[in-house]
């Protein structure tokens, strides 16, 4: 169908012209993007470069989604990630974005930090965190991953259900068991998959963490978490926004109605947007919370938006007048057994006698946290810190605290397959509802990382673009 045939079809179907208040005189957009994280500017800068008419609505009052940088109320304008952070080397979509858009990567794995240790402090003993790293502890984990390595060999990470739908059955917790791993190298494991997938092991299902080993096979250990963007990552979300010709923040959706010939989207405010073709580029448990679908959507889509489980985690940003961290040769990183569970320098290659700790704390814990207000996380993390580095508190300046399971435009972290739920949900997510396409990291063989969003959002608009 050429671009004539294709609007006239979509007139023929009735497609309203009328698009409210502010669009009352204008025709329909050729996309409506729903959601103005990575996936959904991606999507639509490529698709004005195909030069198809687009229109972003977004619930919140900023571009980006669930990446967004933390800058105000820090001192010495510093500044710490609050979602999404950490760019792995084998993440090249995302990197070939920031190299178009004059943006530079910050290598993490170089900078003041780079030569020094961080902290394991479990059972109330501060020790070297190389210790979970070596001897025993080491072997252990090791074998876990052998196994893991073993049940992922034979899979498609693109299509992982082709040959390892039996793994949908039992979860990551149950190998742990199986495999009756000693109470120190089970503690560092648990703590991986809390940290990588935002759930407890025994809700994780082992197929998706077979397909994420399979899918980073080429990727050494050292290329993870290998960059962050000089400046902070939301200057990625501004240099996408700036193209864009029809960006309308807080305009959340309340209805989208799916045509014959295309698509309506009313909002909360009433005002309606017409398209001939949607991009619903939100997460799934935002559609949940905010959207409802006339006529109603497939069951199988329907019960995706209902039940796909995201992860649960907070992220507690803590700045310091001093970085007493590196007053013992140690680079902030901590391991812990306390109710946050990591840590990470945020500053690391920022100037300035202040530092930031992002603690995370993720799973079970997460939950505790992310029902506790931000101001309270912030005490809560800090006196965890103090008891890893006594006296710590004398050098509080500021705590700020994201979490994004009761934001409504979010509802979690981030996709974390239950057990059983790939073998019923990993497909539907990734197909077209007649005019409706669905984008976002939960869409992407790379689910769950800021590469997968950039990938789905790319992918959805080439898919799109071909009707001109």
């Amino acid at each position: 169908m050429n671009r004539r045939e294709f609007l006239a079809a979509a007139a023929a179907a009735g497609v309203s012209l009328r698009s409210g208040r502010a669009r009352a005189a204008e025709k329909p957009s050729d996309v409506l993007v729903v959601g103005a994280g990575l996936a959904g500017l991606v999507c639509a800068q490529e698709l004005q470069r195909a030069g198809l008419r687009v229109t972003v609505l977004e619930a919140r009052n900023r571009p980006g989604g669930r990446v967004y940088t933390v800058r105000k109320g820090f001192a010495s304008d510093q500044h710490a990630e609050g979602g999404g952070e950490f760019i792995d080397t084998g993440h090249t979509v995302i990197r070939s974005y920031v190299k178009q858009l004059g943006l530079v990567l910050e290598d993490t794995r170089l900078g003041p930090n780079a030569k020094l240790h961080g902290v394991a402090y479990i059972d109330d003993k501060r020790r070297p965190d190389t210790v979970l790293s070596t001897g025993t502890t080491k072997r252990e984990v090791d074998r876990f991953w052998r196994h893991v390595d073993s049940l992922a060999a034979k899979l498609d990470p693109e299509d992982p259900l082709a040959k390892g739908a039996h793994l949908d059955s039992y979860s990551a917790g149950y190998v742990m068991n199986k495999l009756a791993l000693d109470p120190t190298a089970k503690f560092v494991v648990a703590g991986e998959l809390r940290d990588r997938f935002t759930v407890e092991p025994d809700r994780l299902s082992l197929l998706y963490l077979c397909q994420k080993r399979k899918l980073d096979a080429t990727q050494p250990p050292s290329g993870v978490n290998a960059f962050r963007i000089l400046g902070g990552n939301d200057l990625l979300t501004k240099a996408l926004t700036g193209g864009l010709h029809d960006l309308r923040l807080k305009t959340p959706v309340a209805e989208i109605e799916l045509r014959p010939g295309g698509v309506r989207a009313t909002t909360r405010a009433g005002d309606t947007f017409s398209a001939y073709y949607c991009v619903l580029s939100a997460p799934l448990k935002a559609v949940k919370n905010l959207i409802e679908f006339s006529p109603s959507l497939p069951a199988p889509l329907a019960d995706a938006v209902e039940h796909l489980r995201y992860g649960i985690a907070t992220k507690t940003m803590i700045q310091y007048g001093r970085r007493f961290w590196r007053d013992r040769g140690e680079n902030g990183d901590i391991t812990t057994d306390l109710v946050f569970q990591t840590s990470w320098e945020a500053t690391s290659r920022q100037s300035g006698d202040v530092g930031i700790l992002t603690t995370f704390t993720a799973g079970l814990n997460g939950y505790f946290y992310d029902r506790r207000s931000g101001g309270l996380r912030a005490l809560l993390a800090a006196d965890e810190i103090d008891d890893v580095y006594p006296n710590s508190r004398r050098y509080y300046v500021k705590g700020l605290s994201a979490g994004l399971s009761h934001e409504p435009p979010s509802g979690g972290t981030f996709t974390a397959y239950a057990p059983g739920q790939m073998r019923k949900y990993w497909d539907v997510v990734r197909q077209p509802v007649g005019r409706l396409y669905l984008a976002g990291e939960h869409a992407d063989a790379y689910s769950g990382t800021m590469e997968g969003a950039v990938r789905s959002g790319r992918r959805v608009a080439a898919m799109l673009a071909t009707l001109r």
